[in-house]
């Protein structure tokens, strides 16, 4: 399974320390903060290339399946400094600090997907400073089957003579 409440708030903590804006999760009809802010948008997940699946069961039964899957991250600044903000949070990606405390969020950055673009425009009848960027991250989904195993097994096998007649009886497992 993917981790999607760490992998929140790893992006959200990014996010705030890097531009110390108002930070939310985009929600169409959800309340907005006041300008300026940040939003944050998870789409497009996708499996990279086929899973890992253990060749065997483990002693309970169970099947490791682990892969990487990626996701596009749209982020979106409004107000004074949007373009600013985008800049810093794309810039802040190449800083091993910051990369580190992704990883320890189970998250990987790939690579800027779009540019920083401008969108500033009219807003329920006001100028409002805008920017868009889109970044593609990669995280793992883990997950297990249970197909079960035979831990004991038992029968009986029988020895026959050349006519087909039984020899013997011999008991197998237990």
């Amino acid at each position: 399974m993917i981790e999607y409440d760490t992998i929140k708030k790893g992006f959200y903590d990014w996010a705030v320390a890097v531009t110390g804006k108002a930070v939310i999760w985009e929600n169409q009809n959800a309340p907005k903060p006041d300008l300026p802010y940040i939003t944050l948008f998870m789409t497009s997940i996708q499996r990279v290339g086929d899973d890992y699946q253990a060749t065997s069961a483990n002693g309970s039964g169970v099947i490791e399946i682990t892969g990487n899957r990626d996701f596009t991250l749209q982020v979106q600044a409004l107000g004074e400094g949007a373009i600013v903000a985008l800049e810093s949070l794309s810039s802040s990606l190449q800083m091993p600090t910051v990369l580190e405390t992704l990883r320890n969020s189970c998250i990987v950055f790939v690579q800027n997907i779009t540019p920083i673009q401008d969108i500033s425009g009219l807003w329920d009848s006001q100028f409002i400073p805008r920017g868009m960027i889109d970044f593609q991250f990669r995280t793992a989904s883990e997950t297990t089957d249970t197909p079960g195993y035979f831990d004991q097994v038992s029968g009986e096998g029988k020895l026959n003579d050349a006519s087909g007649s039984t020899i013997t009886t011999i008991p197998i497992g237990g």
